[in-house]
């Protein structure tokens, strides 16, 4: 999924629990703040340090206990920790009152290039949660289509484009959906999916994940799901390459879990007698919180390694280097200090046309916190020499939850276009924008759509063959209605005779 939809509180929460800001306690009063040293030496042992401009002084109490609770949970006894209400004194004497983060003044600035929506509902699916999109081109045999995962029908669809008109197949049933990779893992000629089934809306270290597969026939149609993997942790991505050069498929699966069941693996594919699949697990990370594991040879050499996203209180992106045999050497590109940073989504794209793979990056995760923040943002890791990365900041966008490249206004280099979902009630943040690439490797946010729709993925392709760029987003509708939009198809009608 082009989405880290994996923290998920209660649905019910997301809808109706965080409407009102919590009273600022007082029961501290009298408490002298803990002094920074302290602070650091508690809180910042197994993480980040936590800054205080990170909370707003109303939340920071339910931070700190939250964080004694990990210690006590940790069974650890190696750290003293200092006074709790000390802690809070010092975070909410420290914090700021609220976050002020300002509404775009313009709610529809699309610059050179003109689109057009295209939205599309379905009876059958009346409150979507589309948490992942993955466009396959038209081909001679085959029409251009879009595979969709929605947790809100449980359900993997198919939405073809033949002459621009769209057309929807179920494909699977399948609980809770959130990733689609493309593969041939039996190696018949056949394309098949890996789904990753989440196993639950909650944060929940319930062994309730699964990895499945579906297997196409020569004419496009389902011949069968089976599950490879199960009774582990909520699975967030799954990727399949041959990792340990033997000619077959294998796979690395980005178990999320929550608190203790999230993990990294592969899955080595293994000869059966009996002609089904079968795999051996190898750990590769026992940490918590992965939730994006896009692939690429990064050195060239011939076998596939990786880069994963880890969030929870890690806030990471990470680099596996395959020995060619399966064998991972981790390094970390990049770390945020702030283990609320929200990290949300990473894709692999040449952005500055340089010939590597650099990294685009969102955080903006508000399902954590309930609350957007001004640190929410898109960015990108440039690829120095595929072991240096350096950071760039691109822009502010709250709730930042998606991002892909491609050439939007068709001038030849890779411009970006972004989702956000912010789960804010009664606002006009932007929700969907592109950010036009312009020389020196800086960004101009142009604005798509605003208001509270909410999304958690989108996809980029040339779904009516006119030779430029359309944009398909997911709708993820927290709210209990009868009936919400489904995926919007905003069409790209090319550059306007004079840029706003």
């Amino acid at each position: 999924m082009c989405m880290n939809t994996v923290r998920f509180c209660s649905v019910f929460l997301i809808f109706f629990g965080c409407s009102e800001r919590p009273q600022k306690p007082d029961s501290h009063i009298g408490a002298m703040p803990a002094s920074k040293a302290e602070v650091v030496r508690f809180c910042a042992d197994c993480h980040a340090y936590p800054k205080p401009e990170t909370f707003p002084a109303f939340m920071w109490r339910e931070e700190v206990e939250q964080g004694f609770r990990f210690y006590t949970d940790s069974r650890r006894n190696d750290l003293e920790p200092p006074n709790l209400e000390a802690v809070v004194a010092y975070y909410e004497s420290l914090a700021p009152e609220e976050f002020e983060i300002s509404l775009p003044e313009n709610s529809e600035q699309q610059g050179i290039v003109k689109f057009e929506e295209l939205l599309l509902d379905r009876e059958e699916v009346p409150v979507p949660a589309i948490t992942h999109i993955n466009f396959r081109p038209a081909t001679a045999n085959q029409p251009a289509s879009l595979f969709v995962c929605d947790m809100g029908s449980a359900e993997v669809s198919q939405l073809t484009f033949d002459s621009g008109k769209p057309s929807v197949n179920s494909l699977a049933q399948v609980p809770f959906p959130v990733h689609l990779d493309r593969t041939d893992l039996d190696n018949n000629g056949h394309e098949d999916w890996l789904i990753s089934d989440l196993g639950g809306f909650q944060p929940s270290d319930d062994l309730f994940g699964e990895l499945d597969w579906l297997q196409m026939s020569n004419e496009g149609e389902n011949q069968n799901v089976q599950t490879i993997l199960q009774n582990v942790g909520r699975i967030a991505d799954a990727r399949a390459a041959d990792f340990d050069g033997d000619g077959d498929q294998d796979v690395i699966v980005a178990i999320f879990g929550w608190r203790k069941a999230g993990k990294l693996i592969w899955l080595e594919q293994l000869q059966a007698d009996s002609g089904e699949l079968q795999f051996k697990e190898h750990l590769i990370n026992k940490r918590h919180g992965y939730s994006h594991v896009p692939l690429v040879d990064i050195d060239s050499d011939g076998d596939m390694d990786f880069i994963a996203l880890i969030s929870q209180e890690f806030e990471a992106i990470e680099l596996y280097r395959n020995d060619g045999h399966g064998v991972f050497e981790q390094s970390v590109l990049f770390q945020a200090d702030n283990p609320s940073f929200g990290s949300s989504s990473i894709d692999l794209s040449d952005l500055d046309g340089d010939g590597d793979v650099d990294v685009l990056y969102t955080n903006g995760d508000t399902l954590d916190s309930h609350m957007v923040k001004p640190y929410h943002a898109v960015q990108w890791l440039e690829n120095l020499d595929n072991s240096q990365f350096s950071h760039r900041h691109i822009a502010n966008l709250p709730g930042a939850y998606c991002v892909k490249a491609g050439d939007i206004d068709g001038d030849g280099d890779q411009d970006l276009v972004a989702c956000t979902m912010t789960m804010v009630f009664d606002h006009n943040f932007h929700s969907l924008v592109w950010f036009e690439q312009n020389e020196g490797k800086e960004f101009e946010l142009h604005n798509i759509e605003s208001g509270f729709r909410q999304h958690a993925c989108l996809e980029l392709g040339d779904f009516d063959n006119d030779n430029d760029l359309d944009i398909a987003v997911g709708h993820f509708e927290p709210r209990r209605v009868e009936k919400a939009d489904w995926i919007s198809i905003w069409w790209n009608d090319g550059k306007r005779e004079h840029s706003q």
